[in-house]
């Protein structure tokens, strides 16, 4: 997973919806629309950062065990699963 790339476009598109929810909404006023976008964007950009991060250490994790995981024919996917579950959890990231 080296050099995992963010999916820019997602986040524009994610960041463009947002922004016309609250662009819709009379409870927000939006004066600066750039702005806005910029918090959005950094926001997604960040999140989804610490994401691929959490799932290079579970896979690392899982490496070191991989030998093990092996013989005992353990369900690959689901170890995944739990294991980013509970590293979320233990680093309060929110999935």
């Amino acid at each position: 997973m080296a050099g995992t790339r963010i999916p820019k476009e997602r986040i524009d598109f994610l960041t463009n919806q947002l922004v016309a929810v609250l662009e819709k909404n009379p409870d927000f006023d939006v004066t600066n629309v750039n702005e806005v976008r910029a918090i959005f964007r950094n926001t997604l950009t960040a999140d989804i950062q610490a994401e691929i991060d959490l799932e290079k250490e579970v896979l690392e994790t899982l490496r070191q065990h991989g030998q093990q995981i092996y013989q005992e024919n353990a369900d690959f996917e689901e170890l995944f699963r739990r294991g980013k579950q509970l590293l979320a959890k233990k680093k309060r990231i929110i999935l």
